[in-house]
C-alpha cells in the first residue's frame, strides 16, 4: 500500500514538474531543447553548462524547472526502500533471517548510494 502510494506520488510529481519545465512555464538553467546535446557530453562539461553539482546539490536549486523534475525521481527511488522495509517486516516476523538480512543489505546500498558517499 505504501509503495503504491509512493509510486503514484512520484509519478504525479514527475508530471507536475516536467510539464511546466518542458512548456517553459517555469525557468530552468538549461533550455529543454538543449538537454539532448548536453547528455552526450562528458560529465564535467554537462555540470558546467547546467550550472549544477553532483550528489544532493540539486536540492539547493529546486526553484529551477530542470532541478525540480528530480523530485519525482527521488520519490520513485524512495518507493523501492519503502517496499524493502515492508518486506523486511514480513521476513522478520516469519523468522526468515536470510531474506531479512538481504533486505537490510539492499536498504544499506540504497542509503549509501543516496548519500553520495562513494563519490568523494
Amino acid at each position: 500500500m505504501a509503495t503504491q502510494l509512493a509510486t503514484r506520488l512520484g509519478m504525479v510529481a514527475l508530471v507536475a514538474t516536467f510539464v511546466p519545465y518542458a512548456a517553459r512555464w517555469t525557468p530552468g538553467r538549461v533550455a529543454p531543447e538543449v538537454l539532448p546535446a548536453l547528455w552526450t557530453r562528458p560529465l564535467r562539461s554537462y555540470l558546467e553548462r547546467a550550472q549544477t553539482g553532483t550528489g544532493w546539490q540539486w536540492t539547493t536549486s529546486l526553484g529551477s524547472g530542470d532541478s525540480a523534475c528530480l523530485i519525482g525521481i527521488a520519490i520513485l527511488c524512495a518507493a523501492s526502500a519503502v517496499a524493502l522495509l515492508a518486506a523486511l517486516g514480513v521476513f522478520w516476523r516469519g523468522r526468515d533471517r536470510i531474506s531479512a538480512t538481504l533486505c537490510i543489505a539492499q536498504i544499506g546500498v540504497l542509503v549509501v548510494a543516496a548519500s553520495d558517499a562513494l563519490s568523494r
